[in-house]
């Protein structure tokens, strides 16, 4: 929502991050991550926020969003929201330091009312915090950079597997993202069984109207990931940001069928799914109709 506290630390933090002119691709990466697990982000809001990661932000406007996140804040849950965000993205490189501990501090007593000025502290801690993340990545990452965006096709590569799928590789990206979220609600109840293995080819098959064997080698790749355990926040980034609303909405009922193929669905499954739901931006009233049409009871 465009008037949340969420929605404005973000442009904020977006602002702050451009404050010597310049973002590399890591580094928008990681703030991309954690402005997008802010649970007050919507899809919508998503959108707007891309404006603020397109071009630098002048200092001036920096300034007035420091502004309109300190008059938004209201009630010691809005300053703990902002104070632990700040400290999530600073001690992404381990314990934070005396001084950053004093931004910290600054940044309270900012919103506290004390006459104070961090916004210039805050773009040096954010740059030093995603330089820090973006550096020294292995090799393979570095060319495999779905290794954490969209693991289960780095599992098609890692096994050779890649040049035997028929279909273009944007649409094949997509169906690793589907073939992972699906792993990931099968893995719930336990290790897969032959009727969740059944449906769950069955279901790749049918959405990418591809073979048999690419669809095994699909349930494959995905089972392997979700066994070691998927970062499926960063799955589920990944699939928003190639995917319109009309089709996220209609996967949930995807997964459901999947939570369903063996013995009906248990409790984790199906809060797994309205995990997915939200970190995939669909509201509440989808994520039910989406159960009722296999859950009718």
């Amino acid at each position: 929502m465009k008037n949340s506290l969420e929605f404005k630390l973000a442009k904020l933090l977006i602002a702050a991050a451009w404050a010597d002119g310049d973002i590399h691709t890591d580094e928008i990466n990681v703030l991309k991550d954690l402005i997008f697990n802010l649970a007050g982000i919507t899809g919508e809001d998503w959108q707007l926020l891309e404006l603020y990661m397109d071009s630098p932000v002048s200092e001036e406007e920096t300034l007035h969003l420091l502004e309109d996140v300190m008059a938004t804040v209201s009630s010691s849950s809005d300053k703990l929201l902002v104070s632990n965000t700040l400290r999530e993205l600073i001690e992404s490189d381990g314990k934070a330091t005396k001084e950053e501990e004093e931004f910290i501090e600054k940044v309270e007593q900012a919103m506290a009312g004390v006459r104070t000025n961090p916004i210039s502290m805050l773009g040096g801690f954010l740059k030093k915090s995603l330089s820090f993340k973006g550096k020294d990545v292995p090799k393979r990452e570095k060319h495999f950079h779905e290794y954490v965006k969209n693991t289960v096709y780095y599992q098609l590569h890692h096994d050779d597997k890649y040049s035997k799928f028929t279909v273009d590789d944007s649409f094949l990206r997509k169906l690793c993202l589907k073939a992972g979220l699906l792993a990931r609600v099968c893995f719930q109840d336990g290790e897969p069984d032959k009727d969740e293995i059944k449906t769950v080819t069955n279901v790749l098959k049918k959405l990418g109207n591809i073979s048999d064997e690419e669809a095994s080698m699909l349930v494959e790749a995905g089972f392997n990931r979700a066994a070691r355990g998927l970062d499926y926040g960063h799955i589920c980034r990944s699939y928003f940001e190639i995917t319109q609303y009309e089709e996220r909405c209609d996967f949930l009922k995807i997964l459901f069928e999947a939570a369903s193929a063996s013995n009906g669905s248990c409790h984790d499954e199906i809060e797994t799914i309205r995990d997915i739901s939200i970190h995939i931006k669909i509201p509440h009233s989808k994520f039910v109709e989406a159960k009722l049409t296999v859950f009718p009871d």
